[in-house]
């Protein structure tokens, strides 16, 4: 099934290892049958079948079956459980990611800009404590061919292989990190695989290296272009962790409160309108862009609440600061956002400073009084419906 001409190789070799596949999953839910897939080769569906529970004699009385201890599911680490706020979909990938890492099986971390592949990165590291002296990253992309770029990654290629075959002891293994690698140049490929074919042949342990690579189109796609070597794809994704468009997660809102509480430092309050403008938005920045929303409206409102006027760059229904004062907010599907409210949350996002919630608004002191009072807005009221 293996496909190997010769069944010593596979001698001390994990599932993992020769399939790309994480066994934990199955483990966790017996029911689900795992798709293995191969380049050259018929896929392999793959399910765990537990045999039959032995016949055990009779507890006595005073034992119960709920004094036995239930097995723990393995949680995500506080970084992983940041990245994956909201989204099953996400948790799962970073789980596998996680999972490739700790069996230090090479895999390709890729996605659309923004959407967290260093993120992802990074929490690996944290979660396995990586020593600084023993993480080597590359940005691809910056390699040119150049002799002083060609010179620099011999060196670091020789670095590497004599890093990969020491014993890592109390600092761990060396964790071989390669952002934008679908940009890499052909000369730092050959060199590169070099290095993974050390690697490979090496027995697996908790000292063997550590391997990922990230890229922002699909590898396969570079391989098929003839940018990128074949072979040593084949080397680098034995699995390919793709994370999706935010326009794809589920669960934005849990991480847009996520992300803001990170970014104050405290609980945020998100309304209900500008809530919606979040969830409606088709981020084509994904998580960095809404990062950066969130923190502007952070920065436009009191720090503790974000309102729809303080989404100025995300949403079409705010009068722009220079406009027309009474020109009434633009409509937008599924959004109710009439001017009353705005006019509320712009206040409150001032602490009730009239002066500057007419800034924020585009209008006069003047204008904003007449609308407060034509609403029927005064602090008092505000205070008590709340």
């Amino acid at each position: 099934l293996a496909g190997e001409d010769s069944p010593a190789r596979l001698k001390g070799k994990s599932f993992e290892m020769v399939f790309g596949a994480d066994t934990d999953a199955l483990d966790r839910v017996p029911e689900r049958v795992l798709s293995v897939r191969r380049e050259t080769k018929p896929s392999i569906d793959v399910s765990l079948r537990r045999p039959p529970a032995a016949v055990r004699p009779a507890l006595p009385r005073r034992s119960t079956v709920a004094d036995t201890p239930k097995p723990r599911r393995r949680r995500l680490p506080p970084s992983l459980r940041e990245l994956a706020a909201g989204s099953h979909a996400m948790a799962s990938l970073c789980a596998r990611a996680q999972a490739c890492f700790r069996r230090a099986l090479p895999f390709v971390i890729e996605g659309e800009s923004g959407t967290g592949k260093s993120g992802l990165v990074a929490a690996l590291v944290e979660a396995a404590e990586c020593h600084a002296s023993r993480l080597v990253t590359v940005d691809c992309a910056t390699l040119g061919d150049t002799p002083e770029d060609r010179l620099y990654f011999r060196t670091l290629v020789e670095q590497a292989r004599v890093a990969g075959s020491l014993i890592g002891g109390e600092l761990g293994p060396v964790t071989l990190v390669l952002e934008n690698v679908d940009e890499m140049p052909a000369h730092a490929q050959a060199g590169l695989r070099m290095v993974l074919d050390q690697f490979e042949a090496g027995d697996v342990s908790d000292d063997t290296p550590r391997v990922m690579a990230t890229s922002r189109r699909p590898l396969k796609d570079a391989v098929e272009c003839g940018d990128f070597r074949d072979d040593l794809y084949f080397l680098l994704a034995a699995v390919v962790v793709s994370l999706p468009p935010l326009r794809s997660r589920e669960g934005i809102d849990t991480l847009a409160l996520d992300i803001a509480s990170k970014i104050a430092r405290t609980e945020v309050e998100i309304t209900e309108e500008a809530m919606a403008a979040i969830t409606s938005h088709d981020w084509p920045g994904n998580v960095r862009e809404l990062r950066n929303v969130l923190q502007q409206g952070l920065i436009e409102g009191d720090g503790r609440r974000i309102s729809g006027v303080d989404l100025t760059s995300i949403t079409s229904n705010v009068p722009q600061r220079h406009g027309t004062a009474d020109a009434p907010p633009a409509a937008r599907p599924g959004i109710r956002y009439d001017e009353r409210t705005m006019i509320l949350d712009a206040l409150a996002g001032a602490r009730w400073n009239v002066s500057q919630a007419a800034r924020t608004l585009g209008m006069g002191r003047a204008t904003i009084h007449r609308k407060m009072a034509k609403y029927g807005i005064s602090r008092n009221q505000a205070v008590g419906s709340g």
